[in-house]
């Protein structure tokens, strides 16, 4: 009788570490349904950018190429769009996102020589030429809340689309959250 307890004890514990295997395994999966998932931002904002700087903002024939008037119109919610390739007023009508994620769009390019970082665009209707931010006296090319602003510090996805605005290559930055 001796002999068999050690048989016992063996298939006793291998049955034991195959159903711990088995929760280990499967039970994250099945809860994946109910937790979130940031692939899903990865997604959308790469379709936003894609959907601004290949149609919304410009024309489908010629993609990343901006039309400045409509980027303009966009970026100063402006209700007469026509010609356009968007419309609503608010950030997630323009954008076409549920409202339960938020977004911030700009226009961007590098900032000068021996300063780090990039300059927010804005688009000055007088000399009809792309400023920086610290000298607008038009439209800024930013649309949406910070990420930071209120002091929150959201996990966030960008996406950037180079393109070509009035004919200098600037940056589209998407940021969902």
């Amino acid at each position: 009788m001796r002999g068999q307890t050690t048989l016992d004890f063996a298939l006793g514990i291998s049955i034991f570490l195959v159903v711990i295997f088995f929760v280990f395994t499967f039970v994250p999966g099945l809860l994946d349904p109910f937790a979130l998932n940031e692939e899903e931002d990865t997604v959308l904002v790469g379709q936003i950018a894609d959907r601004l700087s290949q149609d919304t903002l410009g024309d489908p024939a010629e993609p990343y190429i901006l039309d400045r008037s409509c980027t303009v119109k966009f970026f100063n919610n402006s209700t007469s769009n026509s010609g356009c390739g968007f419309s609503g007023n608010s950030t997630h009508e323009l954008l076409n996102i549920p409202q339960t994620k938020d977004a911030n769009v700009t226009i961007e390019r590098n900032s000068t020589v021996g300063s780090a970082g990039t300059d927010i665009l804005c688009w000055n209707a007088t000399s009809e030429k792309l400023t920086s931010d610290d000298s607008c006296d038009g439209t800024k090319l930013s649309l949406g809340d910070s990420p930071t602003a209120n002091n929150r510090n959201p996990s966030t996805i960008t996406a950037r689309r180079v393109v070509s605005l009035n004919g200098e290559d600037v940056t589209l930055k998407v940021v969902v959250w």
